[in-house]
């Protein structure tokens, strides 16, 4: 019997999935779904464990990071950064439309193996934390999470990058969001 070729990554990932309730704490809704994972094999196990986010009910959503980095704001290597975001509006298009959900399902897909892949280039990969994709009310969102560190030259590199990576043809706006800018408009309910 031939034993199975493991193909290590060169650095170690967490996934995560959180079904988020009013009243509840962020950390309390965050469940760890695969802690290290370290090869190519451990990836796919992981993201074949569950449903892609197409499946996902309203607020709730997955998370790819870094091993030892948590998708919060508190973390110490997300303090004073932000994120890349990329909506997909689907107010106008019902709950179960095959190709809002293609369209979200293959860009989490494409960004969570650029990821683990390490597709990004080198002068902009230092400063990613990880990324989330969440299915709301009125929009589909993806992020890619950055350190304090990512400036206006990262940012825009990266955001040129993440089309390429996702395939997104269209002019589709890639705003940065600060954690801190987030965190307020969250807490003061706009």
């Amino acid at each position: 019997m031939m034993s199975a070729e493991i193909h290590p990554l060169n650095g170690n990932w967490a996934y995560f999935y959180t079904q988020y309730r009013e009243g509840q704490t962020w950390q309390s809704s965050l469940n760890t779904l695969a802690e290290n994972i370290a090869s190519v094999e451990d990836f796919w196990r992981a993201v074949r464990a569950v449903h892609f986010p197409a499946a996902l009910k309203r607020n709730e959503g997955y998370f790819l990071f870094k091993t030892g980095i948590k998708p919060m704001w508190e973390d110490p290597i997300n303090q004073g950064g932000g994120r890349i975001l990329l909506e997909f509006p689907n107010r106008r298009l019902s709950e179960d439309d095959a190709r809002v959900n293609k369209r979200l399902d293959d860009a989490w897909k494409n960004l969570m193996m650029a990821l683990v892949g390490e597709q990004f280039s080198d002068m902009v990969s230092k400063y990613i934390c990880g990324a989330a994709v969440g299915r709301k009310k009125k929009s589909d969102k993806i992020s890619l999470w950055l350190t304090a560190e990512a400036d206006e030259q990262v940012r825009n590199k990266l955001k040129s990058e993440l089309a390429r990576k996702l395939n997104i043809r269209k002019r589709i706006a890639m705003p940065y969001e600060s954690h801190a800018s987030a965190q307020k408009r969250i807490t003061q309910g706009f």
